[in-house]
């Protein structure tokens, strides 16, 4: 066998038989008929990359007699089979001209962590990480060029992989820090790698292995990923610990230019903090015993933006049972902090501070006088403007209940020592409290009660689709406002009858009547696999841009579901139509986040605690095309984030940039890992996906 131009033989005759050579396979027959052979032989090629590689077959026979050379010219002339062995028709052909090309089997991060591929195929890789490697064939014969590119052929190349080398079959390098999502172009001896090229929907080219894979191909498509950053400084407190070291239930949020800010709570310090990335802590609660949870949410931009912090301020004056009061010095509960009012310390008769710092208060502790009452509260604003309502929902563990409220800058004495904003208690167990009028009252101490509406209101004649009210919900809650009038929408799940509803409000501070809200069904269509579920945890609701609603929960099964709503319903009388449910992920996903841009939802959410790939991000991404056919329709992407740092159980946010560009980042992903809050960024394709 001549293999450009170097000779190999394959087989010899030898003591009466046949015998191959240099590892090649035999299989021959001898009879009247004349001698046939089949045979296969083993070619390296990795020490060949190049185009017009001759080879031809040589045979001789006793006599010294060697075959013609017949040059392959079409398909038409095959080679001999078991079938047309001593046929007169056709002789096959003894030579041919071939390309060696390279071709990759694998692309995996730097060996000390897991590569886990997308739903779709691609690959998660982590800018600037080192290590990086390239398995498949004909790889390193001569000069290796290896590229992240826009297009499949290569032909624009958007960033060069740094420190390629090639070590036996492989190729390692480090990704550039300016790298982001495209196609991995490789080239051996400028010849291009076969991957993204060839027709993907050939069963050959398929990789899938179960159901988690059934849309791999060998395209080599690449998402870009960067972990390096982290929430607060290296500033230490009176105690002498760094104070955004070890932060309890931090969250995050982003302003309206994509800067990110967090919260969280100190236990070193007894206090609940704000802070940015690298960026100092503000703190804005101090307590007798340490504050809880926290959540945050920002509004504008610049030096005119907003930032809320709500927080558990749990603590009760003296901890004996006849200090629980109204008044802020002898019993927490919910707290806000918020940028304008904490500059009104001049107004006397609406603002006082309270160990320095400058609150108002949500529902409180002392009415059934229990700490931690309150969890997963969550927070919403539509505007900047000083004196714009922020809402908040949460889940009151007394009562097993979803409660709403609001306040505004414009509220009388709402930062005052005995003020206390007015609730609903949307669904779930209710008592005395959730119906009383305090305005005006005296609590057990004798302290003079101040409230923003009369009396707080239990909803129970509004339900919708067939719905009654629940004894008991879930304990998550999910809020959000309608697109221009910013009426509040609450989702969440009724563990009783084992519904996800969802309860709008017809006006923008709805507290005062039961008549200001109606609540529906999520899913309504009873063929849905989620018309009942028999759970509905991490339950949330975004608005976009068009006034639909998307949202999201984990059912009984543990899958991620993911609805969105055909219409809106800015005015809250209308009932959202959902269209059907689509499960994003299984194995249970945890801690489950749901942000949008436009009209492009983005899902955080954990898995696999511990590990480097826990944390996971969903998106709907139009421009991919699963089934090959050269139309993109459109799907669900789901991959893990590369990461440096292990996740740990904690709150995981996310945030999709406003205007992603090349030199930015598509979506922010909060997580918790060795004692910091840290930020992930989906560095993506430099402009964000397509809507949903």
């Amino acid at each position: 066998m001549n293999l450009n131009g170097s000779v190999v033989v394959i087989a010899n005759w030898e003591n009466n038989k046949l015998v191959g050579k240099n590892g090649a396979t035999i299989n021959d027959e001898l009879g009247l008929s004349g001698h046939y052979v089949e045979w296969a032989y083993p070619w390296d090629t990795n020490s060949i990359s190049s185009q017009d590689v001759n080879v031809s077959v040589i045979t001789e026979d006793a006599s010294t007699n060697k075959n013609a050379d017949n040059e392959y010219s079409s398909s038409d002339n095959i080679p001999r089979t078991a079938e047309n062995k001593f046929s007169n028709l056709n002789w096959g052909y003894s030579k041919m001209t071939v390309d060696v090309a390279p071709y990759i089997t694998d692309v995996k991060r730097n060996s000390g962590y897991m590569t886990k591929r997308t739903r779709s195929g691609a690959y998660p890789l982590l800018r600037g990480e080192e290590g990086n490697t390239v398995e498949g064939f004909n790889l390193t014969a001569g000069s290796v060029n290896l590229t992240i590119s826009s297009d499949k052929a290569g032909n624009t190349t958007l960033v060069t992989m740094e420190k390629i080398e090639t070590s036996g079959s492989n190729i390692s390098f480090t990704v550039p820090k300016t790298a982001k999502d495209g196609y991995l172009h490789l080239t051996v001896n400028n010849i291009p790698a076969l991957n993204n090229t060839n027709v993907s929907n050939l069963d050959s080219n398929k990789e899938a292995k179960d159901t988690n894979s059934k849309f791999w191909t060998d395209d080599r498509f690449i998402r870009i990923w960067q972990d390096t950053d982290r929430f607060g400084d290296n500033t230490k407190g009176d105690t002498g610990v760094v104070l955004a070291q070890n932060p309890a239930y931090p969250a995050m949020s982003m302003d309206d230019s994509g800067n990110l800010y967090a919260s969280y709570t100190n236990y070193s310090m007894h206090n609940v903090y704000y802070t940015t990335i690298g960026g100092e802590s503000i703190a804005v609660f101090n307590g007798y015993d340490s504050p809880e949870e926290t959540t945050i949410f920002v509004t504008g931009s610049g030096v005119d933006r907003k930032i809320n912090v709500a927080y558990m301020a749990n603590y009760q004056s003296g901890g004996n049972y006849e200090n629980w009061s109204g008044n802020r010095s002898d019993a927490g509960g919910l707290y806000l902090f918020d940028t304008y009012l904490s500059t009104r310390a001049s107004d006397s008769n609406n603002v006082s501070d309270f160990r320095g710092y400058i609150m108002s208060r949500f529902e409180l502790l002392y009415h059934d006088k229990q700490f931690q009452q309150f969890k997963n509260f969550r927070l919403a604003r539509k505007d900047s403007e000083n004196n714009g309502y922020i809402h908040t929902a949460y889940y009151d563990i007394d009562t097993m209940s979803i409660h709403y409220s609001t306040i505004s800058n414009s509220m009388s004495k709402l930062a005052r020592g005995s003020f206390e904003a007015s609730w609903v208690n949307i669904d779930g167990g209710s008592d005395e409290h959730d119906t009383a009028s305090f305005n005006g009252k005296k609590d057990e101490k004798g302290t003079s009660l101040v409230a923003d509406e009369e009396k707080n209101v239990t909803l129970s004649n509004v339900f919708t689709d067939g719905l009654t009210r629940g004894a008991a919900t879930g304990e998550h809650v999910g809020i959000d406002l309608t697109l221009t009038n910013h009426y509040p929408v609450l989702v969440y799940f009724d563990s009783v009858n084992q519904v996800v509803k969802l309860a709008r409000a017809n006006v923008e501070n709805p507290k005062k009547s039961e008549t200001n809200w109606n609540i529906q069904r999520v899913i309504t269509s009873s063929s849905d696999d989620n018309y009942t579920t028999t759970n509905g945890s991490y339950v949330d609701i975004q608005i976009d841009s068009e006034g639909k609603a998307h949202v999201v929960f984990v059912n009984g099964k543990g899958e991620l579901i993911y609805v969105k709503s055909e219409n809106s319903s800015d005015d809250g009388k209308d009932a959202y139509t959902f269209g059907p449910s689509v499960v994003i992920a299984e194995n249970s996903p945890m801690n489950v986040d749901l942000t949008v841009r436009g009209e492009t939802p983005y899902i955080g959410y954990l898995t696999s605690l511990g590990s480097f790939d826990g944390l996971n991000t969903a998106f709907y991404d139009a421009s991919l095309d699963l089934d090959n056919d050269g139309v993109s329709e459109g799907v669900w992407e789901t991959m893990s984030a590369p990461l440096t740092h292990a996740v740990s159980n904690n709150r995981a946010s996310v945030e999709a940039h406003p205007t992603p560009t090349s030199s930015s980042w598509e979506s922010a992903h909060a997580y918790y890992s060795t004692g910091y809050y840290r930020v992930a960024y989906y560095i993506g394709n430099g402009s964000g996906h397509k809507k949903y």
